[in-house]
């Protein structure tokens, strides 16, 4: 990007902070997405998707600082493969024995809550990986290197761009992933599991599957954060987290994908404001505005935007073609 597109963002979101708060946030939200592909399509809600985003920050961290002898410091793309894969491979694990076992619904819920709990306590007493208490700081910036051509992410220009146009594809995976076959799987899995069975589709598969991708792009996205703040904790991996994203698709809207992108904005960016002009009653605040959104927009902003956007297409068109209709002919056929 050029000097002068990068000031232009730099006074468009208000200096270079201004842009990695950006950064982050669309991070979050692409983190949100892995939840609501899990939860708002699958129909599994899950308190430990942070476990799975924890182990891509931690596996990027761990690689890319030299914490494994073995493996040579700034190896960025091992570090992207190994965040992503290392939470797929627990997630294949852990599901298989769930949904083969027809362990599913609350019973669901509270294993993935206990395995936050495990995998943040399983950081605090392996210091020589995790860093303990105090984590991993100086965590490199993404850099790839190919034959003839290195590309940096380190500045708050290029990372942006880098996330935006990850999480972007990365949805519009999910979104043809979707819209395919299997996406019909997906449907009938969260409408009628047992009408499913009985076509002779294995569910537990389908879980399965929904589970592992879920848990990839998480892993993902936690790779992204920690290229992009420098710093994981293992807070990363704990139960905090992971409602903090629930609330973000509950917010944004479930089964729209985008919509835990706009609820980490709102979430993270009012609490920001609040924090400055409310200090000792922001989060009594927030905790009010969720109470709101739950109660009068269940389907979320985004599905609140599309409904009234509806609704006032609908008036428009009566108002173009039937209130007007007479005047120009088309009441008399």
């Amino acid at each position: 990007m050029s000097g002068g597109t990068g000031l232009l963002w730099y006074l468009l979101l208000g200096g270079p902070s201004g842009l990695v708060q950006l950064t982050t946030y669309l991070i979050l939200g692409l983190f949100a997405a892995s939840v609501d592909f899990l939860w708002g399509y699958g129909g599994m809600l899950s308190f430990g998707q942070a476990a799975f985003f924890g182990l891509g920050s931690f596996g990027y961290a761990i690689i890319t600082t030299g914490r494994v002898a073995a493996i040579p410091p700034a190896a960025g793309l091992l570090g992207l493969v190994i965040g992503t894969v290392v939470p797929a491979l627990l997630a294949f694990l852990l599901g298989y024995f769930l949904f083969y076992g027809h362990v599913t619904g609350p019973y669901f819920t509270i294993v993935t809550l206990a395995l936050s709990f495990l995998m943040s306590s399983l950081a605090l007493a392996w210091p020589s990986l995790f860093g303990g208490y105090t984590g991993i700081a100086n965590v490199p910036p993404l850099r790839l290197e190919f034959p003839g051509v290195a590309l940096s992410f380190g500045g708050a220009v290029s990372g942006f761009m880098l996330v935006a146009l990850s999480s972007s594809v990365i949805i519009c995976l999910l979104r043809w992933i979707l819209e395919s076959p299997f996406g019909l799987l997906v449907d009938g899995l969260r409408d009628n599991e047992d009408r499913l069975q009985y076509l002779g589709i294995s569910t537990a598969r389908v879980k399965l599957t929904i589970f592992v991708l879920s848990s990839s792009v998480a892993g993902f996205a936690g790779c992204l954060f920690a290229a992009q703040s420098g710093y994981v904790a293992p807070e990363l991996l704990g139960v905090m987290l992971s409602t903090e994203v629930v609330v973000f698709v509950a917010v944004g809207g479930r089964r729209t994908l985008f919509g835990g992108l706009v609820g980490s904005i709102i979430v993270r960016g009012v609490g920001y404001w609040l924090g400055g002009v409310a200090l000792e009653y922001w989060q009594l605040l927030m905790g009010a505005m969720f109470i709101i959104v739950v109660l009068f927009a269940k389907s979320g902003i985004v599905g609140l935007g599309s409904y009234l956007h509806g609704v006032h297409g609908r008036r428009v068109f009566k108002k173009m073609f039937w209130e007007k209709g007479p005047q120009h002919g088309v009441g008399d056929k």
